[in-house]
């Protein structure tokens, strides 16, 4: 998705469904995405089950020796 530069998916705790998808996103400095442009375009692209349901705003993703 244009203006995002970087992004990191993940299980999130959910009292009803148990576990949710995720998402922690980096944007580009001059983007203006809200959470809701990202669940649209995930509609648009991914099965339900994939749909992320919480976004979280990050400055950067950091990556672990577990990522490529």
């Amino acid at each position: 998705m244009k203006g995002i530069k970087e992004c990191a998916a993940f299980a999130y705790a959910d009292d009803r469904l148990g576990e949710v998808a995720a998402l922690a996103v980096s944007l580009e400095k001059s983007a203006a995405i809200c959470e809701r442009d990202i669940q649209f375009f995930a509609l648009n692209h991914l099965a339900d089950y994939q749909m992320p349901r919480k976004v979280f705003f990050v400055i950067n993703c950091q990556e672990t020796r577990w990522a490529n």
